[in-house]
């Protein structure tokens, strides 16, 4: 008599927290608050992280609040980011960096004329 095959248990996929938070563009602290309110459940995976699912991710991910909460932690990033743009050009750190990269740029060219003049002598 032949054996009853175990039906096949779907591997569930597991997202670590920093992925999930990455991906959906989200401020960890609004991930972590979604997290205590129950709107997603904590797993761990094989090396001890903790995770969410793939279910609870496509749920997250199709969820309009979760877009509003991407939206604007967007828009909070470009302004310090402007902010801090414009700060760096009234303080002179913007024209102090781009003479650093000029100055390198310049050393970078003399490291590369030697070793060209270096295997031009070996060709000889």
């Amino acid at each position: 008599m032949a054996k009853k095959r175990k039906p096949e248990q779907k591997k569930i996929r597991l997202f670590p927290f920093d992925h999930v938070i990455y991906t959906l563009r989200v401020p960890p602290e609004q991930f972590h608050a979604w997290l205590y309110a129950g709107r997603v459940r904590q797993r761990t995976n094989d090396q001890g992280l903790p995770c969410i699912d793939e279910d609870d991710l496509r749920i997250l991910a199709n969820s309009a609040d979760v877009r509003a909460a991407a939206t604007e932690w967007f828009r909070r990033s470009l302004a310090m980011n402007s902010a801090r743009n414009d700060e760096n050009e009234r303080s002179g750190k913007n024209a102090e960096y781009w003479a650093e990269i000029d100055e390198k740029i310049r050393g970078y060219g003399e490291h590369i004329r030697t070793l060209e003049k270096m295997h031009a002598s070996y060709h000889d």
